[in-house]
């Protein structure tokens, strides 16, 4: 009776530790796969971030404009004057898109422009009115849009692909007042184009040592 009694408490002993090892067993496959469930889910959203993240650089690296030529304009040589003010009294940036960038609305686009003597923020004139009027507006007013090539069909202040657009600015020079914006020989100016969406460009020129003689002068 004894040795019964001591062989069923024995096989007892042994169903406890075998339960305790699946208890133990069963916790570390939960953990498992909680800790999988938490790698997969980190997997996925650094996998949704690094897209979006590259979506973005990719649109802000070609969403930008291009400066293919500027011109200054000496207006009292296009007149035949000799006029003492013998500066640049217009400028012409000639604009199209960075290869793959997005089209960009002219009326969202800021110049920040800054010479020895200015240092303006610009926007688009509205209807463009003052650019080719013979009394034009100053420097502060802003800019004006004129589309050269038009390959989109999108309308005169949106910038597509294809298309060539000339930015210009007026230099007003008021002789009652003495005042002037005109850009003098060996003046720099700096010009950043910020466009709604996508990375600023900058162009930089100085003007030549001598404006006289010439109507028009590459800045580029």
């Amino acid at each position: 009776m004894k040795a019964n009694r001591k062989r069923k408490q024995e096989n007892n002993d042994r169903a406890e530790i075998g339960i305790g090892t699946m208890i133990v067993f069963i916790a570390a496959v939960i953990v498992a796969a909680i800790a999988a469930a938490v790698l997969i889910n980190t997997a996925g959203n650094l996998e949704r971030q690094a897209s979006q993240t590259g979506q973005e650089t990719t649109d802000e690296v070609s969403s930008s404009m291009f400066v293919r030529d500027v011109v200054g304009v000496n207006t009292s040589q296009e007149a035949g004057e000799d006029g003492t003010h013998n500066n640049i009294s217009e400028v012409y940036w000639y604009v199209s898109l960075a290869p793959g960038a997005n089209s960009q609305d002219l009326n969202e686009l800021v110049i920040r422009y800054q010479s020895d003597d200015q240092n303006q923020d610009l926007t688009l004139i509205d209807d463009n009115d003052g650019c080719d009027e013979e009394v034009p507006t100053q420097l502060s007013e802003g800019f004006c849009a004129q589309k050269i090539e038009d390959s989109s069909d999108t309308g005169d202040n949106i910038l597509a692909a294809g298309d060539l657009v000339r930015i210009q600015v007026h230099l007003l020079w008021d002789e009652d007042e003495d005042t002037s914006e005109e850009l003098e020989p060996r003046t720099n100016v700096d010009a950043l184009f910020i466009p709604e969406d996508g990375t600023p460009t900058l162009n930089g020129f100085t003007t030549p040592s001598s404006l006289e003689g010439n109507a028009y002068v590459s800045l580029y």
